[in-house]
């Protein structure tokens, strides 16, 4: 991993830039002094963490020397499930796991304090642990043979390089995992020479299309065209005498941003509206990559249910993949949520190479996709893919407590399917659909305000009318948008959308029509469905109501 970036030295002309050798067996060797640039492994009891740290000039800001610093637990805890092997049966695993990394991250930072070291403020290594559960139990359930030290030596590489490229000076780029098409994700020839991204300052995922391919291009076994540019621009001989001249230089090796892996949107740019700028995704098609994270998760779920028990064992693993699988559903709807009014951000100047508008919104037929990905994978969900004898035996480990543990299945999906109808309802989404439409000049490619709210409705309100029982988890969902609906159209001027009032306001109207034509046939519903039906009809009723009786805005 440290040796990764000598490929771009190289490229530079400076062949062995980096050379690694192992510390003296020496009792005074002090890792901290200026003049050794380390890697430091250290023993905390249970804590899995990396950081990197480097002593800048406070001059210059030339990177005098730095270090990187990782917990020991970190290959055995990213092929476990660590809450429960590796902390114990007497712990109490989601509150010590943190309260142990955050002690072991204090008492080095209390070491180095006053030294000069500044840590990078970088989250990679804990959740890249946590991808490697993963990684390894969609690899245990595909049956194909795991060599479980090569995966985890891959795995800490790709670690290492990532912290190694701060100590260099580089920063995350998270648009750098938008390099490959799937289908070069699974060629393992591709990954093999030109890594799962175009840099290791991303943070990467487990690269799922190889594990459901069968080859072992899992992480980033080298760095990627990013690295290789922006070493250049940092460490490379530029020519002239004087400073323009220089910066002429700089600025001929900046132009490239166009070219292909060399796209760069860091800190700044992700958790926004940006698909381009996504934390944890792979591959050029976000929502390709969410999919193929679905079919891994069944095959997860499937080996859990079948096979990762064992006679004499406890259900504690079946029950924590399983519990994975359906957290990582809403996840991956939170992130295909971005799409829907995406703006398509890129860090472009005048005459780069490449060129394209700088915020390009996300074409309406990827918004419909991903919409219909969330509504199917998130809205819809149900359980019914699991067995009774499993929905009845989610229990904990009993060592560890929890004997009031009844896996509030219905209360977390619900929760999460409210969260989810959240995201997609809430003004900020609204205001990026309608901007995009507003500047969008032809209307086949334009996603509406209308279409969107109409792909909802139809979704979460489909049963009424169909003379259909509704499930629990639905006449859930229904009463909070109704609630949401009723809010939207109540919006003062200023505060809510208008055309979303006006939508929302409609929509109620409709609605009431249809559950009174539905009571009208209440006998064929059973009773729980048509009580809901009552209060849902009650509500808008009363509302409107109330409407009609306000003067004019």
């Amino acid at each position: 991993g440290i040796l990764f970036c000598n490929k771009a030295f190289e490229a530079i002309g400076y062949k062995n830039a980096l050379v690694v050798k192992d510390a003296p067996d020496d009792p005074d060797f002090d890792g901290t002094d200026g003049r050794h640039n380390v890697v430091r492994w250290i023993m905390s009891r249970n804590s899995a963490y990396a950081v990197a740290w480097f002593r800048p000039s406070p001059v210059t800001g030339e990177i005098l020397n730095a270090a990187v610093t990782v917990d020991a637990n970190y290959p055995a805890s990213a092929l476990t499930e660590f809450k429960t092997e590796v902390l114990g049966v007497t712990r109490r695993p989601w509150i010590d796991e943190w309260y142990e990394m955050s002690i072991a991250r204090t008492n080095i930072d209390r070491a180095l304090r006053g030294t000069g070291y500044r840590k990078v403020a970088c989250d990679h290594a804990h959740e890249l642990m946590d991808e490697g559960r993963y990684g390894f139990a969609a690899l245990q359930a595909s049956g194909l043979p795991v060599d479980a030290k090569e995966y985890a030596d891959i795995l800490v590489a790709d670690l290492i390089a990532h912290e190694v490229g701060h100590c260099l000076g580089l920063r995350h780029n998270f648009a750098a995992s938008t390099l490959h098409p799937s289908q070069k994700l699974k060629d393992f020839d591709t990954v093999s020479k030109l890594g799962v991204a175009s840099s290791v300052m991303d943070y990467t995922p487990v690269n799922v299309a190889a594990v459901l391919a069968g080859n072992k291009g899992y992480y980033n076994p080298t760095i990627g065209a990013y690295d290789l540019w922006a070493i250049q621009y940092g460490y490379g001989d530029v020519p002239g005498t004087t400073m323009q001249e220089e910066v002429e230089g700089l600025s001929a090796i900046a132009r490239r941003s166009g070219e292909p892996g060399l796209m760069y949107l860091t800190d700044e740019d992700a958790d926004g509206v940006n698909p381009l700028a996504v934390r944890w995704d792979l591959g050029q098609d976000l929502l390709g990559y969410l999919k193929d994270r679905a079919t891994a998760d069944r095959l997860i779920q499937n080996y859990a249910v079948t096979k990762a028990t064992g006679v004499n064992e406890p259900y504690t693993v079946r029950n924590g993949l399983i519990l994975r699988t359906i957290r990582g559903r809403y996840r991956s709807a939170s992130t295909a949520s971005r799409i829907v009014g995406g703006v398509e951000f890129r860090r472009q100047f005048k005459g780069d190479s490449g060129e394209v508008p700088t915020l390009r919104p996300v074409a309406a037929a990827k918004q419909r996709d991903a919409m219909r990905y969330i509504i199917q994978n998130a809205l819809l969900a149900d359980l019914d893919d699991l067995p009774q004898n499993v929905l009845h035996g989610l229990s904990q480990n009993p060592d560890i407590g929890g004997a009031e543990y009844i896996a509030p299945l219905r209360q977390y999906i619900g929760m999460q399917q409210r969260v989810t109808l959240g995201q997609l309802t809430n003004q900020d989404k609204i205001f990026q659909i309608t901007e995009n439409a507003f500047k969008t000049k032809n209307e086949a490619d334009r996603y509406t305000l209308t279409e969107h709210y109409n792909m909802l409705f139809s979704a979460v309100f489909a049963e009424i009318g169909q003379n259909k029982s509704i499930a629990p988890l639905k006449r859930d969902l229904q009463r909070y948008f109704v609630t949401i609906l009723i809010g939207q159209s109540t919006g003062n001027a200023g505060m809510v959308n208008d055309d979303a009032r006006m939508i929302c306001s409609a929509a109620l109207g409709r609605i009431k029509t249809r559950i009174s034509q539905q009571l009208a046939k209440s006998d064929s519903l059973d009773e729980i469905t048509s009580l809901h039906l009552q209060d849902l009809n009650g509500q808008i009723d009363r509302f409107l109501k109330r409407q009609a009786t306000l003067p004019p805005n």
